[in-house]
Parts: structure tokens; sequence; C-alpha cells
């Protein structure tokens, strides 16, 4: 990774920004303790190829450029002490035209590429009026995923299988869960309120970008687990359609915004919007377990609700699931809750196709099995590129939820079934 880096700096340097006159731009200085050694300090604009780099010197660098308007930027540093595991440290910020600081104990510097294995703090940043709102909101939500992390990691989901659980014990995660959730509510209330009391601001389009966007490095600005260092694994429930519209609305009365990335959020939105809460079922054709298009339409249950599992031979998550998802079968089949499960296992490959069929077998599955390749059209119109996946139709054929899992959905059938 450092060799690339390296090679990535003999490129790009001289063609970036760093020419520009210091007194009509920017000033990104950084000093960090707990360092030895010289490496580079990259500034890459997120979603694009333009990346300045300079030198890394005892913990200090300084980048002078200038930015037509204020953006958010990834910043990555390495050094040649570094460990294998280590190599790269990577901060988010806002890059505006003003001087800006950042400052930290490099050894507790985040990593974004190891995110689930490491602990981290983020470090102080200064400067500039969206890295003020940014840090405002991560200090107003911090307490609160710090709570909703501690709930969290006592939810043994991993260690002790909702199938194992005796009743009591299965009561007590649930009221765990009933509090995490709640919890998470807060954080996205906090969320939205940043998003209403500043919506002439980039920050707020970034926001409004991350929660609809599929693109890893938007998501990263507002994951907890990177903004705070938390292993705290639970992703943002998608908000209400009332809500994001609300957010649309509020961004088209600013004149902050060009006509261009408003129409990128409404052309996202358009997406996303077909698969939220309350939208009618999309239709699409599947595979059964004999090769035969078939139509989704005609899989639903007509008299109540169905529940898809978007899954796949090699997706372990998915398979550590499908006990869970037995004893939901068992708890509502004769309520009415009819379980199907959608493959994405590539059925033109002949070596996938064999693992889906030796998968199906192994797990013995008692509802119907079904298969859509990865550009099959039930991937593409559901949005079904992580698994594994939950989705919730009723009666009507209208989309009650997608993407719940874990206790989340207990709770949700629960609540359907008036339990």
């Amino acid at each position: 990774m450092r060799r690339k880096i390296l090679m990535l700096c003999v490129v790009v340097c001289g063609i970036a920004i760093t020419s520009c006159n210091k007194s009509k731009g920017f000033t990104l200085s950084g000093k960090f303790t707990n360092i030895k050694g010289t490496g580079i300090a990259v500034l890459e604009k997120l979603s694009t190829e333009e990346i300045d780099t300079v030198p890394f010197v005892d913990g200090q660098f300084e980048i002078n450029g200038s930015v037509d308007k204020p953006a958010l930027y990834k910043l990555t540093l390495s050094t040649d002490q570094d460990s294998f595991w280590f190599q790269q440290k990577n901060e988010l910020l806002y890059i505006e035209n003003t001087a800006i600081k950042i400052t930290g104990d490099y050894n507790k510097l985040y990593d974004l590429d190891n995110r689930n294995y490491f602990s981290r703090q983020r470090a102080e940043i200064g400067g500039g009026k969206l890295n003020a709102i940014y840090n405002n909101y991560l200090n107003k939500v911090r307490p609160v995923v710090k709570k909703a992390t501690e709930v969290s990691n006592t939810i043994l989901l991993d260690t002790i299988p909702v199938e194992n659980m005796s009743d009591t014990y299965f009561k007590e995660m649930l009221k765990k869960q009933v509090t995490l959730n709640k919890l998470q509510y807060q954080r996205d209330s906090i969320k939205s309120n940043f998003i209403i009391n500043n919506p002439a601001t980039q920050f707020a389009y970034d926001m409004v970008f991350a929660t609809l966007t599929d693109d890893d490095s938007y998501k990263a600005v507002f994951d907890e687990s990177v903004a705070h260092g938390n292993l705290y694994s639970k992703i943002m429930e998608f908000p209400e359609p009332e809500l994001v519209n609300q957010w649309i609305t509020l961004l088209k009365e600013q004149d902050t915004f060009t006509q261009e990335q408003l129409n990128v959020i409404d052309f996202i939105w358009n997406q996303k919007k077909q698969i939220a809460k309350g939208a009618p079922f999309i239709k699409a054709q599947i595979r059964d377990v004999k090769g035969e298009f078939v139509s989704l339409e005609d899989q639903l249950n007509k008299d109540g609700y169905t529940l898809i599992d978007c899954w796949a031979s090699w997706c372990m998550p998915c398979r550590w699931f499908i006990p869970h998802l037995k004893q939901i079968h068992q708890n509502y089949k004769d309520k009415g809750l009819k379980i199907i499960s959608i493959s994405i296992d590539n059925y033109d490959k002949e070596r996938e196709k064999k693992a889906w069929y030796n998968a199906m077998k192994e797990e013995d599955m008692p509802w119907q099995q079904f298969q859509a390749n990865k550009k099959s059209s039930f991937v593409e119109s559901y949005g079904v590129y992580s698994i594994p996946n939950i989705i919730l139709i009723d009666a009507s054929h209208h989309i009650v939820a997608t993407g719940v899992r874990g206790l989340t959905l207990d709770l949700l059938l629960q609540g359907i079934y008036n339990e």
C-alpha cells in the first residue's frame, strides 16, 4: 500500500493545487505527536481524482491551495515507520479558503480501511465554517453513539444465536434492542436537525447525499464507526420518505447549490424512493431451482406478508442468519407470513450454480428458493448490492421495510402480528 501511495505521489505532484497563492486560498497544516520517520500526506477530494501530496516529516506537513467552493476531502497519512496494519491513517475534513489546522496523536488516528478491527480517535480539526459545523455535529451525536455502542456490544447474537437462547434470555435481548433502536432514533434526529438548521451549507448537502448514495466514501462521513472510532457496526436506517422530501425541498430553496448538484440528488432519490417504505413492489424476473424464469409477483403472498431473504452460498453472515429465519418461519408461518429466499449466486457460472445447490441442500430451508444474477432486474431494481438483505412486503404488495435483520426484524414482526 505504501509503495502504491508513493508512486501516486510521483505522478500527481506538481499538477494539483499546491501552486496557488496562500492569501487567496487555503493553508492546511498538520502537526501530530508520537510519530517518527518521513512519509507523505495525501489530500483527496472525495469521488474525484483531484489529489495533492506533500512530504510528511516528523509529524508535520503543510498543503497550500485554492478551491472554487468548499468541499469534503479525505486526508491520508503514511510514514516509512508504519507497520502493515497501521500503514494509512485517514481523516475526513472540509477544505475551504481559510487557514485549517489538524492535530492529534498519530497512533490514535482512525484507519478507514480497517474500521472493523481498530478503535481510533478523530483528530482535532479547526478552521472553516464547515469544519465547525461538522465538529459540532459529532460532539452532539457522540454521547448517543457511545451509549448505543455499549448496548450493541451486549446483544450477543454472534456468540449466542437467537435459536439457542432461552425464552427469558431472548426477551432480555429484545428489550436491549428496543433501547438500541431508541438511541438510533435519537441519533438520526440529531442528524436531521443539522440538515434542517444548516440547509445552505455543503455539509447539509453532503449529509443528504451520504444518506441516499451507495458511495462508501461519503457514507463514512456520518458513519459513527468512522467518525467516532467506535466499533459500532449499525448502519443508519433509511429515513421516512417524507423526511427526505423535506430535506431536498430545503436544499432547492437555497442559492448555494448548482443545478447539477440538485439534479444528482434528484436522480439518486428517484431511484431510492422506489424501494422506500410504502412504495409499491417492483416487478422483476427471477429463476426457480429448475433454472426457469418466473415472475416475482407470482411468488408473493396474496393474503399476507412476504419476507424476501437475499443471500448467497458464499456469504457467511447470510448463512449464519438462516437458523434465525427458520425460527421466524416456525413462529409466523401459521399467521400468514411467507418466506422466500433469492440467492445472488451467478447461475450462468457452473461453479456458482453448484455452490448454490449445495448450500440449499446443506441449509435445508423449508421455503421456496430462487436465484437472481447480480445484473438481474431484481438486484438492480431493489438495490441488493450488499447481503444479507431482507425485503418485507405486505398483502397489498407494498414495501414495508428493506435491510432489516437480527432482533430488529423480530420486533418488526411482533408489531405487525400484535405480539
